[in-house]
């Protein structure tokens, strides 16, 4: 029996070594960990690529620093993404590792010239991640990145934290990832819209980001901007819509303030038509919530009250619907999904319409049904005595 385990040690040895190696393994001295990417325009063709690393700690500070490491920020130009990327490579003391970048954020004048181009490199390198936030900013991608703010030393995860927690500070976000983004323009009939993050000035400068609506697109191109009122009409679209504040004015004639609704449950249903061969997208919206705040002294709850309110915020929504399609249909921008809609209920009139979509878009109708109802006064059944008339 010994002698049996004796013969068997080397073979046992033999396996330990085996197991013991990575072929692709990458030592973390010899990597940059990428956080974020921007993209802008450059001169002429070329793109400018800012890649933004994380600052590795110094040794004498060991691995129990802060929470949040500091960045180092590197910009670099190219003909093509890879071109740049290259190019960074090249003034970088350590080999860019992609893996972990969570944002890919574009300047305006770079969305508004395309970004086909861009997505190449995304799509086909084996390190990139396809879960990566893609957002616009109104300005260059590399100021932002390169922008100190007060909480957190790293932007780009900063920029993530907001996006990722937008549905928790009853926020409109529309979260888009570079597959979801990648998807969409390879899908018929539907226009992407990707989040816009801008910096926000705090008593006289720039303290923090900001989320600012939606950058509306046609095929790979920034067509134009939505508020985040308007945004949001994106979302009850897609049926995504909930946790958002609705505020409308007093419902008591006569009297001043406003009253907060939170959006707790949605439902929306997609119906199609065509009317002279027109196409005519039915929305229809069942919203239920609870009053969350109200600023004007009147009892809510009252029957009549109740009713008004449901009605205003029915309306509220009805009349952001309508103008946001109204903007992005005249863009070209089928950010509602009217052609997607068409080319499944009516394949045969999408055939016929799509060669001139825009055209067919633009005469396109929405129609928003919207049934609102309030179930409760958040955690009290009536508003403060005092304020009561």
């Amino acid at each position: 029996m010994r002698h049996a385990i004796l013969r068997s040690l080397p073979l046992l040895a033999g396996c330990l070594l085996l197991l013991t190696g990575c072929w692709d393994r990458k030592e973390l001295n010899n990597v940059a960990i990428v956080m974020g990417v921007g993209i802008d325009k450059g001169q002429g063709e070329e793109y400018k690529v800012t890649a933004q690393v994380i600052k590795p700690s110094p040794p004498n500070k060991g691995g129990g620093g802060g929470s949040e490491l500091p960045t180092w920020s590197l910009t670099a130009k190219g003909t093509t993404v890879l071109d740049a990327i290259n190019e960074l490579n090249r003034i970088s003391p350590r080999r860019l590792y992609w893996p972990h970048t969570q944002l890919l954020l574009l300047g305006r004048e770079l969305a508004e010239s395309g970004v086909g181009g861009i997505l190449s490199w995304f799509e086909r390198d084996r390190d990139s991640r396809s879960g990566t936030y893609i957002a616009v900013t109104h300005g260059r991608a590399e100021d932002l990145l390169n922008q100190k703010i007060e909480l957190g030393n790293v932007p780009s995860k900063a920029i993530v934290e907001l996006i990722e927690s937008a549905i928790q500070r009853q926020l409109t976000s529309r979260r888009t990832t570079l597959r979801d983004f990648i998807s969409v323009l390879s899908t018929p009939g539907i226009d992407a819209a990707v989040d816009v993050i801008d910096s926000r000035a705090i008593r006289g400068k720039v303290e923090t980001y900001e989320l600012r609506g939606a950058a509306v697109f046609k095929g790979d191109r920034l067509k134009g901007f939505l508020p985040s009122e308007e945004a949001s009409t994106i979302e009850m679209a897609s049926g995504t819509f909930k946790d958002a504040v609705i505020n409308i004015p007093c419902p008591q004639e006569g009297m001043s303030g406003e009253v907060s609704f939170t959006v707790t449950d949605f439902q929306r249903k997609i119906s199609m038509t065509l009317e002279s061969g027109r196409p005519v997208m039915g929305l229809r919206m069942i919203v239920e919530g609870n009053l969350s705040d109200q600023s004007c002294p009147v009892r809510l709850l009252q029957e009549d009250l109740r009713s008004k309110v449901e009605a205003a915020i029915g309306q509220r929504i009805q009349q952001a619907v309508k103008t946001s399609f109204a903007k992005t249909s005249k863009w070209g921008a089928d950010i509602f999904g009217v052609g997607r809609e068409l080319h499944r209920t009516h394949p045969s009139v999408w055939r016929q319409q799509s060669q001139e979509w825009d055209r067919n878009l633009a005469s396109a109708k929405l129609q928003p049904s919207i049934s609102v109802s309030i179930r409760r006064s958040g955690l009290v059944l009536e508003p403060t005595p005092a304020g009561l008339r």
